[in-house]
């Protein structure tokens, strides 16, 4: 059965977000100092902004809201120039990139130039070089960022596995050897009725 690309990627990615972000059930606030829950939400479904005073959100909460913010930012992204050109890695990587930057990353007039030129060219190399540009450097984030953006290179260069083949095992065959003597059947036992 044929593997399919969408789905496959689509789960590395999330499984990659949710690594680096950590499902935390009380409000926290992020290396910029916003409020945040859960898989690093910063705003609930119905666009309410996340405070410290929220109540603490269960794990299927916190998995409902990034479902909702990680379709947001695939329909935000997806109509960057030169994203939808990009292969299925390629998006998983960078969609994983903007999680953590922010929707507005390849769209934004100053400050990403770099990464939008790479976006645009669809080479993989380009956008790994300018994705290791954006780390924070000398926050106290840097070595966190730093392994996000060699996660993130890894998806990009992640090939998809091949299709998994289910084999019926070939049936037993039994031989019988030329020499081999048939075997005479015994006779059935018999029975003796008798009264009781």
């Amino acid at each position: 059965m044929p593997v399919d690309a969408q789905e496959f990627y689509a789960g590395k990615r999330d499984e990659l977000i949710k690594d680096f972000e950590k499902f935390r059930a009380k409000p926290y606030l992020d290396s910029e100092g916003i409020p945040t829950i859960g898989y690093g939400t910063t705003a609930y479904p119905d666009g309410r902004a996340v405070t410290m005073n929220d109540s603490p959100v269960t794990m299927d909460q916190a998995n409902e809201y990034y479902t909702h913010h990680i379709n947001e930012f695939t329909d935000k992204i997806s109509q960057a120039p030169g994203f939808s050109n990009l292969s299925e890695p390629q998006q998983a990587a960078l969609t994983s990139f903007a999680y953590n930057t922010g929707p507005n990353v390849f769209t934004a007039p100053s400050g990403y130039e770099t990464l939008q030129s790479a976006v645009r060219s669809g080479d993989s190399n380009q956008i790994a070089d300018a994705m290791r540009l954006y780390i924070n450097k000398g926050s106290n984030s840097e070595a966190g960022l730093v392994r996000r953006r060699e996660a993130e290179i890894d998806l990009m260069n992640t090939p998809l596995p091949p299709p998994e083949v289910h084999s019926n095992p070939a049936p037993r065959m039994v031989t019988i050897s030329p020499s081999a003597k048939p075997v005479a059947a015994k006779p059935a036992p018999k029975f003796q009725t008798g009264r009781w």
